[in-house]
């Protein structure tokens, strides 16, 4: 971002007002993931483990919290984590509200 000689900060030669009224909202054009994706993103990483002989998936905060659990929070936690452990059929995390979301996504 960039300043001019009035110190108004500006993208592209826009005001910051300017810039958001160009943004055009994603609903129309990103329709949402239905839950039967999400079941088919679930299996290929349960295969997945299965072959490679993983007990533990290690989900982040960010786009992969997203993809695997479909928890759309804008703003998460810096360091928040969810682990699924299928041989003890466990979860853990730092996300204590978002867990009966994130353990009924993984059942």
């Amino acid at each position: 971002m960039t300043t001019n000689a009035n110190r108004t900060p500006q993208i592209g030669g826009l005001t910051m007002a300017q810039a958001q009224a160009t943004l055009l909202p994603w609903k129309d054009r990103a329709a949402p993931i239905q839950p039967a994706e999400y079941a088919s993103r679930l299996e290929h990483a349960r295969q997945l483990m299965r072959e490679r002989g993983d007990d533990a998936l290690l989900i982040t905060a960010g786009s992969s919290l997203r993809y695997f659990t479909g928890i759309t929070r804008n703003t998460p936690p810096h360091r928040s984590w969810l682990r699924h452990e299928h041989s003890r059929d466990t979860l853990s995390g730092t996300w204590r509200h978002h867990t009966a979301v994130a353990w009924h996504v993984l059942q």
